[in-house]
């Protein structure tokens, strides 16, 4: 099986870096004179649009004549420019959004590791619970306890949650919001 090459690679960029860098040169280059040569043409549209009378303006002529043409043109130009300028700029960017986010990602990832793998290893409990429908996990200690089981079989915890009524005394059995031998609210 061909092993994929990888464009961004270290590998790569070191045998190319002459290229690439001549390839970043030359956007950068040619970006620059189209970025002033599109902010000089957006002023003189903006000022011929600005200073062109209403009557020019609805002659069929007064989009070239009154600036409108530029204004498009420039845009157009500016456009390519900021994208040459990107371009030119990439792999410099990149390493900055790299070296800038990466610090921060791994001080987060640490902060929250101590308390991650113990919610984690909670969660991937709950998911087999739920699907293979035969655990119940144990609230005080979070291990795994097979369905029937009155105790914890790591810490020993009661199971079996039994409810008595204030009043009474007697055994509540379900979600019964009244107790059924003397009626007192729970």
């Amino acid at each position: 099986m061909e092993e994929k090459k990888k464009f961004l690679s270290e590998e790569n960029y070191q045998k190319n870096k002459a290229k690439i860098k001549t390839i970043y040169k030359v956007g950068f280059v040619i970006s620059v004179p189209m970025l002033i040569l599109a902010i000089v043409l957006l002023i003189i549209g903006i000022s011929k649009q600005m200073s062109m009378d209403f009557d020019s303006a609805m002659s069929g002529m007064g989009f070239f004549v009154g600036g409108g043409f530029l204004l498009t043109f420039g845009m157009a130009i500016l456009g390519v420019s900021i994208k040459l300028a990107t371009f030119a700029h990439a792999r410099d960017i990149a390493s900055f959004a790299a070296t800038s986010t990466v610090p921060v990602v791994k001080e987060v990832v640490e902060d929250v590791t101590p308390t991650a793998g113990k919610a984690i290893k909670t969660i991937v409990k709950s998911v087999k619970e739920g699907i293979t429908g035969e655990d119940n996990t144990c609230p005080n200690c979070g291990e795994s306890v097979k369905k029937g089981a009155k105790f914890c079989g790591n810490c020993g915890e009661n199971l079996v949650k039994q409810r008595h009524c204030p009043n009474c005394g007697e055994e509540i059995k379900g979600d019964d919001k009244f107790c059924p031998n003397c009626g007192e609210k729970l």
